[in-house]
């Protein structure tokens, strides 16, 4: 049965959102389906053929969409989404932004339809909130997101969540949680990456969106954390990296980078650092970290979602409370893990957890 995918992310995006979708897509698609998208313009997205849709975001199509009611600048397009949705047999939704949307296709196209939630918007949100001139809009969104999200997900006929956390959060007669997970196509090379690691000065990165204020507050907490580790590199990578302020010699800010060179950052990394102590979700940098063989330093909070692998000895926890100290000893001891061939074995492990719950 052919499936029809809608979300407001675009697919080649480097974000969390976009990483989710496709986490969704493998999914659906590795369940034996023919499965398509709608999904936000990019100019970077090239040609592909399961694409049947691509809209564009716009101040315009924001403001239009919020006159229907809808937190989303997909309603604008609801005629043309309609119009598609009459070929497939199940359409689903990325984001709780798009309920009033799965509603409508539900009630003129007659459809089943599922919502995948990875977050919980009426939250999230208020935490979007970064000027005075947004705000307005931001707390529209949320009045509206509590009500869609506590009083219509009910007639949505299946729910799935990112982490147990949010599926308790928001009941549902019939919702499941599937978690994060990473398309990794380059071959992990543990024994060569390992003696790379060995020879280079230690760096450790955080990949982040930061239009999203919990990770600059994690920039901020990391920044403390790096002016007591002169001696190890910081790399600050994501999206509007380039509004972040540092005058610290060891930080080096990357902003809105390639897929690429992503990838390039990643892999001359030493360990994954995520300071990230508020917010709903699941942190999706993690999992993406742990598709490089990188060793993982984070919150408590980051970890929600990684429930799985929170024994192995490449997961180290910290407080969610900045404890500059206890950071720098946990960083310490994850470089250390680079100086004995022995650990190999433990990074052979690592590499067969994601295999087995973090890898589509």
């Amino acid at each position: 049965m052919d499936k029809l995918l809608i979300s407001i992310n675009s697919y080649n995006a480097n974000t969390g959102g976009a990483i989710y979708l496709k986490t969704l897509f493998e999914e659906l698609k590795g369940r034996g389906h023919e499965v398509k998208l709608i999904c936000k313009a990019r100019k970077d997205l090239s040609e592909k053929s399961f694409i049947l849709g691509r809209f564009e975001k716009n101040f315009w199509a924001d403001l239009i969409s919020r006159f229907f009611f809808s937190p989303n600048f997909l309603m604008i397009y609801f005629l043309k989404i309609l119009s598609i949705s009459k070929k497939f047999e199940e359409i689903h939704f990325h984001s709780s932004r798009l309920i009033p949307l799965a509603l409508l296709i539900k009630i003129f196209a007659n459809k089943k339809v599922v919502v995948h939630s990875d977050n919980i918007e009426y939250k999230l949100s208020r935490m979007l909130i970064d000027s005075f001139w947004e705000a307005p809009i931001r707390i529209f969104d949320s009045i509206l997101l509590y009500f869609y999200e506590k009083k219509l997900f009910c007639f949505v006929d299946e729910v799935t969540f990112i982490t147990e956390n949010d599926e308790q959060c928001l009941p549902h007669s019939n919702s499941s949680v599937l978690p994060v997970k990473i398309i990794s196509n380059i071959p992990i090379e543990i024994e060569r990456i390992f003696s790379k690691r060995k020879t280079t000065r230690k760096s450790v990165i955080f990949v982040a969106n930061f239009s999203y204020q919990p990770n600059i507050e994690a920039f901020e907490n990391i920044y403390k954390v790096a002016s007591v580790l002169p001696d190890v590199n910081f790399r600050i990578v994501g999206r509007n990296a380039r509004f972040l302020n540092s005058d610290l010699g060891n930080i080096d800010i990357y902003s809105d980078v390639s897929n690429s060179r992503l990838e390039n950052l990643y892999l001359q990394s030493h360990i994954c650092l995520s300071l990230v102590s508020s917010g709903g979700g699941m942190k999706t940098k993690v999992a993406e970290a742990m598709s490089y063989n990188l060793p993982v330093v984070a919150t408590k909070h980051s970890l929600i979602g990684y429930e799985k692998v929170l024994d192995s000895n490449l997961i180290f926890e910290v407080g969610d409370q900045l404890n500059e100290i206890e950071i720098k000893e946990n960083i310490y001891s994850a470089s250390q893990l680079y100086r004995d061939e022995q650990n190999m074995r433990l990074f052979k492990e690592y590499w067969e957890q994601f295999e087995n719950y973090y890898k589509i």
